[in-house]
């Protein structure tokens, strides 16, 4: 989830240099698990689990492109076992051009 609300999937139109921390919790995590934050395709961060579980965040600033962030968890080997959607950040709503019926969140 990240600020205002916004969940995985979403697309929230904000205006460029707009700063949102996007957050993820895990319940059930092995000590040797890492998650990777993921930033417009680029890996930014790798985070290690704990058997307690995982809670991070990542503080993104949009630009004037589409940007995006998601989460992906890897066991010990590097196994990918978890990615999560994105949550998307516009400046206008023209730059998306999918269905995004029932996903648009504005800035407040």
């Amino acid at each position: 989830a990240a600020d205002g609300f916004r969940e995985m999937g979403s697309v929230s139109v904000v205006p460029r240099g707009f700063k949102s921390r996007v957050k993820l919790s895990l319940g059930i995590t092995n000590h040797n698990w890492n998650v990777a934050w993921v930033v417009n395709g680029e890996r930014v961060r790798l985070d290690p689990a704990t058997r307690m579980g995982y809670r991070g965040e990542y503080e993104l600033t949009t630009s004037e492109k589409i940007d995006f962030v998601r989460a992906e968890v890897y066991d010990y080997f590097g196994t990918l076992l978890l990615m999560t959607n994105p949550i998307y950040f516009i400046t206008e709503l023209g730059n998306i051009k999918n269905d995004t019926q029932g996903r648009i969140i504005y800035y407040k």
